[in-house]
């Protein structure tokens, strides 16, 4: 599983790598704007960074999708399915990598994002007043106090519901390249039976929550990350008994 695992995480080195570049240059905007004391590119960087947070973590599901089929569709699958690995072992590794990858990619922006924010507030020393401002511009929605286990919590939340949609994803793949392998309707099927399953529990997870949102307390975020775990894993497992059962390569 480990050398399945450097093997998935070289695969997705490239990218990584680019987006941590395009985020270093904004970065560098950012504190231009910042201690240049320009207010438009300090405005428009803090804007693409905040961005960059939410496309990176979708360009990395994405990417784990796209090698995903191109391991089930190309000469790839080939050499890859005949290791002696089993379908769990191999589906596993890119889970795992995946779920790694946005993980870390969610710390790191949200790391960044405390910095910035700590930056800002400590040129202009108004800390104290901003976050009072925050609380009571968002009284009128009953939030909580704003807090870092808050935000922590929520953030835990988004990274494990998309981890949840990837497994969700491939499942979908899998079943493109078993079940309705040379069907015409393959595409929109895969696509089809995506978007029901994702649609119904999240209209099941609102209606159990009142929905998704940095509103709820930390401990309610904690209960929604461990079900969508639940679901990953569950996803994973069925995903993985369809390739070993269904797969031809």
């Amino acid at each position: 599983m480990l050398k399945l695992f450097k093997y998935e995480l070289r695969k997705t080195l490239n990218i990584k790598i680019i987006m941590l570049c395009v985020t270093g240059i904004l970065e560098l905007f950012f504190l231009f704007g910042l201690y240049g004391d320009n207010d438009n590119i300090f405005a428009a960087s803090c804007f693409f960074l905040f961005l960059m947070a939410f496309v990176a973590t979708v360009i990395i599901g994405v990417h784990s999708m796209k090698l995903l089929r191109n391991d089930l569709n190309t000469k790839q699958a080939y050499m890859l399915f005949m290791t002696p690995n089993s379908s769990y072992k191999i589906l596993g590794a890119k889970v795992i990598e995946n779920g790694v990858s946005v993980f870390l990619t969610g710390v790191f922006y949200f790391l960044l994002g405390m910095l910035d924010i700590s930056l800002v507030f400590g040129k202009y020393g108004e800390l104290s007043y901003m976050l009072d401002y925050i609380n009571e511009f968002f009284a009128f929605k009953n939030w909580d106090a704003i807090s870092i286990s808050l935000l922590a919590s929520y953030g835990l939340v988004q990274i494990l519901h998309w981890l949840y949609i990837i497994a969700v994803a491939f499942f979908a793949i899998v079943l493109s390249a078993t079940f309705f392998n040379g069907k015409k309707w393959n595409s929109f099927a895969s696509l089809g039976i995506f978007i029901a399953i994702v649609v119904v529990v999240n209209v099941i997870i609102n209606a159990i929550f009142g929905g998704a949102s940095i509103a709820i307390s930390s401990a309610q975020n904690l209960i929604m990350s461990a079900i969508f775990f639940v679901l990953s894993v569950v996803m994973y497992f069925i995903t993985a008994w369809v390739m070993d059962n269904s797969l031809s390569v």
